[in-house]
């Protein structure tokens, strides 16, 4: 298990939530993770240590105007 990507993807979605809970309609990522961000983005395939994770940040991707 890759602990610092686990680490990463757990932010990542903890950001959307937050974003959500304030009533943000527009989101910007940027990290220091390629891989991460390919793989949320479905360029990339996703590690099954974090499956659900990215799977969640997608969903709640959908809930805002624009995510980039």
């Amino acid at each position: 298990m890759n602990n610092h990507l686990v680490a990463k993807a757990l932010a990542a979605r903890e950001e959307l939530v937050l974003a959500s809970t304030l009533g943000v309609s527009r989101v910007q990522f940027e990290g220091d993770s390629l891989n991460l961000i390919r793989m949320i983005r479905g360029e990339l395939a996703v590690h099954r240590d974090i499956e659900v994770i990215v799977e969640d940040i997608r969903r709640l991707a959908c809930d805002f105007r624009m995510c980039a």
